[in-house]
């Protein structure tokens, strides 16, 4: 594949990732009016992203490795389906609205069993535009690695792009599109956006396929039937478990801050896309750090463990420094509150303090998971889908047990301290891979 080409596929996937998190801000307030409260049109699409990318993820990486040369024109196809589907979102929520108004009345005195339902038909409308998103990095995973010692690059730099153009997207949503545009078109631009990724993605398909057939006319092959796969070692089942801790670790985390910031920079619309902003900017800059680095291949888990570490690290000085965030705060606010400008650079600067470390941690522990679990190009595909849907699963359950569990039962700090366990956990796991027995048993001693 040329340069140009790789070029193209990582730029489009920067804006992949933008459209995505335009399209999450905007359901979160399409959703508020739906629901009538905000923290449930949270959970709702959040549950609904985290679940559908999981699942997409999975059975569309399975997908990408049988059918390796239509990797590039099927992820095309998938980003123009998206856009259809986020171009029908209001059609398809007014759809839903039809199955469950008729059973309010007589729910009335069940206001939760209302919600569940609600949230069951609203989920399950979000889930298939979110499927198709969880898909998209197994097959430019399996399109544009070509050797297998170009795995943990490629997918690196994968993760970092896609991350990366979230980040931009949050803050576009956030800062311009929905503030000057409203919810509406801002969905209609996301979903352009989509439509021009998949076409010049077709167009790059396309472009492949012609040298192919001028060097070699003979008609492609049938797909052979999927093999058997392999058995999961222990070792490939425990790194699984440990990214599983890790996403359960930073919805927590992110569940938790958002809160914090609420708290100290006031509670508004922009509090949660500052916290978005600084997460996902932290998470492509672990990724791309990951894919500048490019260990060998048997160093993959070590560098996991020790982002795993570093993450606890950083949550433990977080933990330390939200006391001192007021104090930090009206320090700057004299300054700050000359414009609205400054008071939210002011703002993202505390954010960035407070989260960015922990996120850069996160965004390393990640591709390196994909890179230690996956040694063969031949099932590239489903080794990236099911470590994105291990960890997004993990994600699943940390947004859960943090909003509904967690936060209200013992509060923000335990809630941080729970996720620094998880993170330590997940790094002690895999750092016994590495030790011998005696070795082992001191890490395990050292966890406790």
């Amino acid at each position: 594949m040329s340069f140009r080409l790789r070029a193209l596929l990582f730029a489009v996937f920067v804006f992949s990732g933008a459209a995505g998190l335009v399209y999450e801000i905007a359901w979160v307030r399409r959703l508020s009016l739906v629901f009538g409260s905000t923290t449930l049109a949270i959970s709702t699409v959040l549950a609904a992203f985290m679940g559908g990318l999981a699942l997409g993820s999975y059975f569309i990486g399975r997908y990408a490795d049988r059918h390796a040369s239509r990797a590039i024109r099927l992820y095309g196809t998938i980003e123009i389906a998206i856009a259809l589907c986020a171009a029908a979102m209001p059609a398809l929520i007014r759809m839903v609205q039809y199955l469950y108004l008729p059973l309010a009345p007589g729910l009335e005195s069940s206001p939760q069993l209302f919600f569940a339902v609600q949230f069951l038909l609203v989920g399950a409308v979000l889930a298939v535009p979110t499927a198709l998103m969880g898909g998209t990095l197994p097959l430019l995973a399996r399109a544009l690695v070509e050797r297998e010692d170009e795995i943990a690059r490629r997918v690196g730099g994968l993760y970092a792009a896609n991350t990366v153009g979230a980040g931009l997207g949050a803050a576009v949503a956030t800062y311009a599109l929905l503030p000057s545009l409203g919810v509406r078109q801002t969905e209609l631009w996301a979903a352009a956006v989509n439509a021009a990724v998949g076409l010049a993605a077709l167009a790059a398909g396309r472009s492949m396929m012609a040298p192919a057939a001028a060097a070699e006319p003979a008609p492609e092959p049938v797909a052979a039937p999927e093999a058997s796969p392999e058995p999961l070692s222990p070792e490939a089942r425990t790194l699984l478990l440990a990214i599983a801790l890790s996403g359960f670790a930073a919805m927590a985390c992110e569940v938790a801050f958002s809160r914090v910031i609420a708290l100290v920079l006031g509670s508004s619309v922009y509090s949660f896309g500052m916290m978005v902003i600084v997460f996902l900017l932290g998470l492509s800059l672990g990724g791309a750090i990951f894919a500048w680095l490019n260990r060998g291949p048997r160093r993959f888990a070590a560098v996991f463990a020790a982002a795993q570490v570093a993450a606890t690290v950083a949550l433990v000085a977080a933990v330390l420094l939200v006391p001192r965030l007021p104090v930090l705060f009206l320090q700057g606010f004299p300054i700050a509150r000359a414009s609205f400008r400054l008071l939210q650079t002011w703002d993202l600067a505390l954010t960035a303090l407070l989260l960015l470390p922990c996120a850069v941690s996160f965004g390393i522990a990640f591709p390196a998971a994909i890179a230690a679990t996956n040694a063969t190009l031949s099932a590239l595909g489903r080794g990236v889908g099911r470590v994105t849907a291990a960890n997004t699963l993990g994600t699943v359950a940390g947004a859960f047990t943090a909003r509904f569990l967690f936060i209200p039962q013992v509060g923000l700090k335990t809630t941080l301290a729970a996720a620094a366990a998880a993170t330590a956990a997940a790094g002690i796991l895999v750092l016994r891979l590495q030790a011998p027995g005696r070795g082992r048993r001191a890490l395990t001693w050292a966890a406790a």
